[in-house]
């Protein structure tokens, strides 16, 4: 009987992650997002799901928007599931996720520069998506 293999193309990572450590409530964390990057992030109605086993499922609370300007789509998802799994376990420090699709190298370094100087922000860096074990958890449109 033959294997077959799943094999990720480098060209599904075409994203840019920031690992945002952050005690507020993610509401408030989207609020001040919004504020500081001139973005309009808004609650998602279903929340992220992947299934870290055969019978659990982890619901992540995600917040959904779209630069206009940068013409890129923004994700922020709290690593925490409400069944305590993490979507990233290799970052535990990370409590939020900002993930940008189709980024600009610019808008990511501006992005990231801005984060850190948010008083509700402890600390923002950058997760390279390639290195990650548990990139198959992280599946966009």
């Amino acid at each position: 009987m033959s294997k077959h293999y799943l094999d990720f193309d480098d060209e599904f990572l075409d994203i840019h992650i920031v690992g945002i450590a952050c005690h507020a409530s993610n509401y408030r964390l989207c609020w001040q997002l919004n504020n500081a990057l001139n973005l309009l992030l808004e609650r998602s109605d279903t929340p992220y799901t992947y299934w870290p086993g055969k019978s659990q499922i982890s619901e992540h609370d995600m917040f959904v928007g779209e630069d206009e300007y940068w013409k890129c789509k923004l994700y922020l998802i709290q690593n925490r599931s409400r069944q305590g799994n993490l979507l990233v376990p290799e970052y535990r420090e990370a409590d939020y996720l900002l993930v940008v699709l189709n980024p600009k190298e610019a808008f990511s370094s501006e992005i990231l520069q801005k984060l850190n100087k948010q008083s509700l922000i402890l600390t923002a860096f950058r997760i390279n998506p390639k290195g990650l074990k548990s990139k198959a958890n992280l599946i966009f449109e």
